[in-house]
């Protein structure tokens, strides 16, 4: 049988914050570190644009969404001159395992070829 002692007595969180508007209608807030875990693709790709596009060092930042990218999600380009100079590339891609050499072979693999395509 269970006795009186087994239980813990249940304390209520103290009340820091007043409920806002914003948390009635939107419930609590997600916070930041863990709202992107929950980004779409096309939300991640639009989010790493933000970002680069706050990086110092770049003239252009231009997103590739979709299939027929070429391998580019979001490219950092260093003057106007795009592919002409020194640019960099941003993959946005989530994987439900830890990064792997095949995963980012596979993503050389297209810049390269499409490269030398002249593409």
């Amino acid at each position: 049988m269970v006795q009186n002692s087994d239980f813990k007595a249940i304390v209520p969180k103290e009340i820091v914050h007043s409920a806002s508007a914003g948390h009635v209608q939107a419930g609590l807030p997600i916070p930041k570190a863990s709202r992107v875990q929950i980004f779409s693709p096309d939300d991640w790709e639009g989010f790493t644009e933000e970002w680069a596009s706050s990086l110092t060092g770049y003239a252009i930042v231009r997103r590739f969404a979709g299939s027929g990218d070429m391998g580019l999600d979001v490219a950092g380009f260093t003057d106007a001159a795009g592919f002409s100079s020194p640019w960099d590339n941003f993959q946005c891609k989530r994987y439900d395992h830890p990064l792997r050499p095949a995963d980012i072979h596979v993503e050389i693999a297209k810049i390269i070829y499409y490269s030398w395509l002249g593409e």
